[in-house]
């Protein structure tokens, strides 16, 4: 989950935009996201229009807004308190694979039964009793001379017997799904050239924060959001029970590599290069629990 200071200051932390009291969930919800403020970007050119390039990403930039973090704090579909603002859509041709990773934390704790077994069970009786009291007794008096961790396995060892490590996997929680997204531009011309750098400033603009004004460069304003869909045949609707959905993400990895095939190639006109490479890596700021995965999360 992400946090920050926003540059309308600290008082929107407790009262809404214009100083008043916050709104109810119902109120909240029934508010939609802000118009756009600038045209959409695709690549290729014709993605949307061509009946050959009909299945194309959506990435559309929301001005940052406070992350759902409790039951019923999410009120749109950016998870936001207030309406977001649109900044950008950017569509993009679907890359040859696509991916959903899923993960959970799980840790290795051992339960100590066997320093509980060595107090509890050395007496008459008890499960050590077989081995001789006598052997057991010597070996660990041999222990005793040294100190620190180590020594009943020192005393088990000069029996031939080791203990039972009796750990268990303990559940501790999920991570936040990541997403990445590759593609390779290659522009005929120098209006694909102008469109691809649009594109690419987009999304590192996207990432970046700026600093806060009056903190004297020691706040950040927190990075924009993204909203990301598949759009098959040009229909957000399509597809969805099959590929999954995602959350309100935050693109934390912009990875740009211009040149290819070989050899670094630019147009003589412009020299913009022929050839660029863009790595995108997105993390959710919530968690996909068992209840979304119903959602087609």
């Amino acid at each position: 989950m992400v946090f920050g200071l926003g540059e309308m200051g600290l008082n929107q932390l407790k009262y809404g935009r214009n100083g008043d009291l916050p709104e109810t969930a119902m109120e909240k919800s029934s508010r939609k996201f802000k118009a756009a403020s600038s045209t959409g970007k695709r690549y290729p050119a014709a993605l949307g229009q061509d009946a050959d390039l009909q299945h194309f990403v959506r990435f559309q930039i929301f001005e940052y807004q406070k992350v759902a973090y409790q039951a019923g704090d999410q009120t749109d579909s950016t998870g936001g308190e207030e309406p977001a603002t649109l900044l950008d859509t950017i569509d993009l041709y679907i890359p040859e694979q696509v991916a959903m990773k899923t993960t959970a934390s799980y840790e290795n704790q051992s339960t100590n039964a066997f320093q509980n077994m060595l107090i509890d069970q050395q007496g008459e009786g008890g499960v050590l009793a077989g081995v001789g009291s006598g052997l057991f007794s010597a070996a660990a008096k041999g222990a005793n001379f040294l100190t620190g961790e180590g020594s009943e396995d020192i005393a088990l060892a000069n029996l031939g017997i080791a203990a039972n490590a009796s750990k268990v996997l303990l559940f501790k929680g999920i991570d936040f799904r990541t997403f990445s997204f590759s593609y390779k531009f290659a522009p005929k011309n120098s209006g694909e050239s102008d469109a691809v750098q649009r594109i690419i400033m987009a999304f590192r603009k996207g990432m970046l924060p700026n600093f806060a004004s009056g903190g004297a460069g020691m706040l950040y304003v927190v990075p924009d959001q993204f909203e990301i869909s598949y759009n098959i045949d040009g229909d957000a609707t399509r597809g969805k029970n099959w590929l999954h959905k995602f959350k309100t993400c935050s693109l934390v990895d912009c990875d740009i590599n211009y040149g290819g095939d070989g050899s670094f190639g630019v147009f003589k006109e412009s020299g913009a290069p022929t050839n660029v490479t863009m790595n995108l890596t997105f993390q959710e700021t919530l968690q996909v629990t068992k209840d979304d995965v119903e959602a087609n999360f």
